[in-house]
């Protein structure tokens, strides 16, 4: 074992230090940032970390990546923020590289952690903003605060050390924010006595005439405690600790990172089919990086999806892979075979399968149902074998084929997340899903025979009875996810789509009820498109209600006679006739 100094480590960051293709992405949030360097100064053991030494030119034949300096804790952001990444970018040097080159196999998050807080920064998004103005995101980095005392720890923290991540620099008698990253350059002794002394200078000064009666000594002295440990800490005390494989097999390298990662709670499952993916798949003619595909793909389908919003994830596309390769859906390392990683490259490099992924996507944007809500195992994974499996078939709703297709695929996904399909054994339910609608004959949606066999398996069925509605009506309230569903069966088989920007609202508005009025009630909400909603406002009933053509009041289930009822008749009045809507247009 190694064991190395952080300033000696840091420094050769994204030089001599690198990370291996099977690596996963950086996850840390900046309090696990803080508390790493919490951890470091106060002489805790932050474990041991593995890297793999490479020659120079065993190194060159690898695909390589650098550790994040400057970390955006969201994927989707605007093009304009040039700065941040949140994915590690591939290492693409003309220089010559050190021999031997090391790559990171364990301890990447508190190597890159340590990058962010010495030499980097981290980009947040102002709560409520936008993801795709540039505006709404703050840069900020890691700062201590040498005015705390270290003798003493945070009660709600737990932590000795006041670290913080600022969007910038504050001196005050009550806070001196030192930049850490400022840190990094202070080495030798001469320059470590010349900024304490500057420290020393600036606290008295802001503490001279302080009314509130603070000790200056005994500030001076927090801030020269504070400042030692952490210098001690970065260039002082050998911190880092490293077991190092130098065999440049890259099947044993592969074996000592699932093994070393399967006993923690990350990476996740996905990371490390990842990680293997991008191994294998480098391997044999055409060399492909998994990584950067994935990724790329991921960054498309969300680019597809509107308001900025990134619903989709490495998960969704290898869940998808797993099913069209007829695998078991659920994640298992002992089926990470070879023969299953080339399998799934084969798929990958088909055109069907991109389009599928395509069109998966432009599928469920067209629903009024949040992509974000459909995205549970037992929902998209049938359809998007079925997509898979007949080559793509047409959804072109001006065509009679293609909207049989989306009004049976539309059914499955409400009736199935509404009957409980997303919450009991969702990845065992979309493969017996999947394995129906491989066993099928035609290229319909077979609604029926998934009912069928979902019922016979798991006791819960696509179709729908009086009682199960009535109970529907009970549990969803506005504001629960599952009622954008119900809904969406009120219009069935028409698609109120998401593109027409419908939102759910109160029919009657909450503000001209009672308090003890069920204002949030199915019978008491409906689909509108904003520009009806904002139009709509919080107008007198009657009056508005009035102004509706006869083919809204149909489509909204509107009862005869309502501006005669009571509040509670027309929820009910309303509720029966949704009900019997539904229970009429099933196609079971």
């Amino acid at each position: 074992m190694e064991t190395k100094r952080i300033s000696e480590v840091v420094q050769n960051v994204n030089y001599s230090y690198l990370l291996p293709a099977i690596q996963r992405e950086f996850v840390w949030e900046t309090d696990d940032i803080v508390d790493l360097f919490d951890s470091l100064l106060r002489d805790y053991p932050i474990g041991a970390l593995l890297q793999w030494n490479l020659s120079a030119d065993a190194a060159e034949s690898q695909p390589k990546y650098q550790f994040v300096t400057h970390y955006i804790n969201e994927p989707s952001f605007p093009p304009s923020l040039t700065t941040p990444t949140h994915r590690n970018p591939p290492y693409e040097s003309d220089d010559p590289l050190p021999s031997p080159v090391k790559l990171v196999l364990d301890g990447q998050q508190r190597l890159t952690a340590l990058n962010i807080g010495l030499k980097g920064s981290y980009f947040e998004r102002k709560h409520g903003h936008r993801r795709d103005t540039a505006s709404s995101w703050v840069q900020k980095r890691l700062y201590l605060n040498l005015l705390s005392d270290p003798t003493t720890v945070d009660s709600e923290l737990g932590n000795k050390y006041d670290f913080s991540f600022r969007a910038e620099r504050s001196v005050t008698r009550n806070a001196y924010w030192y930049p850490v990253n400022r840190i990094l350059s202070i080495s030798d002794s001469d320059e470590f006595y010349s900024e304490r002394q500057e420290i020393e200078r600036r606290i008295r000064e802001l503490v001279s005439d302080a009314p509130d009666g603070k000790n200056p000594d005994s500030l001076v002295l927090n801030a020269q405690r504070n400042f030692e440990d952490l210098h001690r800490a970065v260039h002082k005390d050998e911190k880092l600790h490293f077991f190092t494989e130098d065999e440049d097999d890259i099947t044993r390298v592969r074996d000592v990172f699932v093994r070393i990662n399967q006993g923690g709670v990350t990476p996740n499952r996905s990371e490390i089919l990842l990680s293997l993916m991008t191994s294998c798949w480098q391997q044999e003619p055409p060399a492909i990086n998994a990584r950067d595909e994935v990724h790329s793909m991921v960054d498309e389908l969300n680019g597809s999806i509107d308001g900025g919003n990134s619903p989709f994830n490495t998960k969704h596309v290898q869940k998808v892979l797993l099913a069209s390769n007829e695998n078991e859906i659920q994640y298992r390392f002992d089926n990470y075979t070879l023969e299953l990683l080339r399998e799934l490259k084969e798929i990958w490099l088909t055109d069907t399968f991109e389009t599928t992924m395509n069109q998966l996507a432009r599928l469920f944007e067209s629903y009024y149902p949040t992509v974000a809500h459909i995205l549970s195992p037992a929902l998209y994974t049938p359809v998007a074998y079925y997509l898979y499996q007949n080559g793509n078939p047409s959804l072109d709703p001006t065509s009679v084929d293609g909207r049989e297709r989306r009004e049976s695929i539309l059914y499955y996904i409400c009736a199935a997340r509404l009957n409980g399909f997303t919450r009991q054994s969702s990845n065992q339910i979309a493969e017996r899903v999947r394995d129906v609608i491989r066993d099928s004959e035609g290229t319909t949606f077979p609604i029926d025979e998934i009912s069928e066999e979902v019922e016979s398996s798991y006791g819960s069925s696509l179709r729908f009875t009086d009682e199960k509605i009535e109970t529907l009506f009970e549990e969803l309230r506005y504001g629960k996810r599952g009622v954008q569903f119900l809904l969406q069966l009120s219009h069935y088989p028409d698609e109120p789509a998401r593109g027409k920007d419908y939102e759910i609202d109160h029919i009657i508005p909450k503000s001209v009820l009672p308090d003890d009025a069920d204002a949030d009630r199915v019978g008491n909400l409906q689909l509108l498109v904003d520009k009806t909603n904002r139009m709509k406002s919080d107008d007198d009933f009657q009056e508005w209600l009035r102004s509706r053509t006869e083919s809204y009041r149909t489509t909204h289930h509107i009862p005869d006679g309502a501006t005669e009822m009571t509040f509670e008749e027309f929820v009910e009045h309303r509720e029966q006739q949704i009900k019997a809507h539904i229970l009429d247009q099933q196609p079971l």
